[in-house]
């Protein structure tokens, strides 16, 4: 359904002065001009009081034919000179292309069709002057009414092979077009322009890749998602936007800005917090005084110890290790010094090796304790930090 608004000036032949959305499906009776220079027509009443020898509504209304053919693709305004093969005088009128049957044919210089009235219990034949190509070239010309000035067109577009269909509405300025014939490439393309800004939206297929893009120009945003050369890529710019390449073995390659990318992952940091001992119990050298296994895949970046109580005297630091099957991760193992109670504060820093230590899922890992400091430190708990 597609409603057209005219105003009607006169209705069954009384004046009236009120609007009239019509369905131009139901427009089957040509439109025409009087000496009244109004643009008169005949709809099927849908009023329940109609008499019966008068089934048709009248009506005169203040817009003219090319007013009226302006508002839709669907309404040719053609020249009729004759009427089933029957010379009229020549007069332009407003047919509805949907209720044409069969084809247009060419004769003598002008155009015959056959045309289904409302009424008339056999098609209506009318030869019109214009051409085949002038009445397909109003068909693709058209739009919709309200003062929008909408209008589409199908053209054969700019490249070879090529097919435009456009819409444009002036305020704001809309445009579709899909193309096709440059190498083997067919994309669709929207653009809707009010002066500001620009936004666009585009499938193509060109020599072996595929995508899809939309871009607002003002904004910097731009979203593309794409195949080329086994690839398929999905990748966003703009301030807040999110945006990933993944390759056809599906590993990740962030962007800039990218609300999910490595950086991110890795600063959500995660930690086992592993209690080594009681806290009272002066602790004693010795191996594997803890042993788990790692329940996931663990990326180790940091270790940190703490006492409960304190080394004191003598003149070594308490000191431990962590192994991993049996292997240290360190170069330089954890201490805590004399009258500390943390590695944090330590003279000489832990250093792992490598600096991000990867641990697979069941790894056996085990705590040492190296040094005691003459046995008074009491309650050890080590802290492994790092990420999935």
């Amino acid at each position: 359904m597609q409603l057209i608004n005219l105003t009607v000036s006169k209705k069954n032949g009384v004046s009236v002065s009120q609007n009239i959305a019509v369905d131009v499906d139901d427009l089957s009776i040509p439109i025409r001009f009087n000496s009244d220079s109004k643009s008169y027509f005949s709809l099927l009443s849908k009023s329940p009081t109609f008499q019966q020898n008068s089934i048709f509504d009248d009506y005169e209304v203040d817009e003219d034919l090319a007013t009226i053919k302006a508002i839709s693709a669907k309404l040719l305004l053609l020249t009729v000179t004759t009427r089933n093969n029957f010379t009229v005088t020549t007069e332009q009128m407003i047919f509805n292309a949907s209720h044409v049957i069969g084809d247009f044919l060419t004769v003598g210089g002008g155009t015959e069709f056959l045309y289904a009235e409302y009424g008339n219990p056999t098609p209506v034949k009318y030869l019109v002057t214009e051409s085949i190509t002038t009445i397909m070239a109003q068909q693709a010309v058209g739009g919709g009414g309200g003062g929008d000035d909408l209008e589409a067109v199908l053209t054969n577009g700019n490249n070879t092979g090529g097919i435009a269909i456009e819409g444009d509405d002036s305020d704001p300025d809309t445009q579709a077009t899909m193309e096709s014939g440059t190498a083997g490439k067919m994309e669709f393309q929207s653009v809707f322009d009010d002066g500001v800004d620009v936004l666009g939206a585009l499938v193509g297929v060109n020599s072996g890749s595929a995508y899809i893009n939309a871009a607002d120009v003002t904004n910097a945003i731009n979203t593309t998602v794409g195949v080329s050369a086994g690839a398929v890529a999905i990748g966003s710019t703009g301030g807040a936007f999110v945006g990933a390449t993944y390759n056809a073995n599906y590993s990740a390659n962030f962007v800039d800005r990218s609300l999910v990318d490595k950086a991110y992952v890795d600063s959500k940091q995660e930690s086992f917090a592993i209690a080594a001992s009681d806290e009272t119990t002066a602790l004693t050298t010795g191996t594997n005084k803890v042993t788990f296994r790692i329940p996931y895949d663990f990326t180790l970046t940091k270790v940190k110890a703490s006492l409960t109580t304190a080394p004191a005297g003598g003149m070594a630091d308490f000191e431990i290790d962590i192994k991993r099957n049996g292997v240290t991760v360190f170069t330089t193992t954890p201490t805590i010094d004399v009258g500390e109670t943390t590695t944090e504060t330590a003279t000489v820093p832990s250093v792992l090796e490598p600096t991000e230590v990867v641990w697979v899922n069941d790894d056996v890992i085990t705590i040492d304790i190296v040094s005691v400091n003459g046995g008074i430190a009491a309650g050890l708990k080590v802290y492994l930090i790092g990420h999935q």
